[in-house]
């Protein structure tokens, strides 16, 4: 069975989430937890909320030591309303708020 878990638009860029993702893909939910638990980056504390969402949605009908990790999905999501800045020589420079969609599944390896 699948517990899915997913937080969309996440105020960070998918390119910094990315980095901590490779770190939990295939791993036991407890041990994923543990390695992002030791990671300093603003991506890995997104990513345990939502695996221990996951593990949440599991509730009762799996043990947290049989879940593994079969998918960790980091899609871009909108970039927010742009605004300007200051450039070089009085020229406006327009900066953009990336937000990102995170997607947890986790799998009961019991069942199989």
């Amino acid at each position: 069975m699948d517990f899915r878990a997913s937080h969309r638009f996440a105020p960070l860029s998918a390119r910094r989430v990315r980095n901590a993702a490779e770190l939990i893909r295939r791993h036991q939910a407890e041990e994923a937890l543990e390695i992002l638990s030791f990671l300093p980056n603003r991506g890995a504390t997104i990513l345990s909320k939502v695996l221990k969402s996951a593990i949440a949605n599991a509730g009762t009908s799996a043990s947290a030591q049989d879940l593994w990790i079969s998918e960790v999905a980091i899609n871009e999501g909108p970039s927010l309303p742009m605004w300007w800045k200051a450039g070089p020589r009085g020229a406006a420079m327009p900066r953009h708020r990336r937000t990102t969609h995170v997607t947890i599944v986790l799998t009961d390896k019991a069942e199989e």
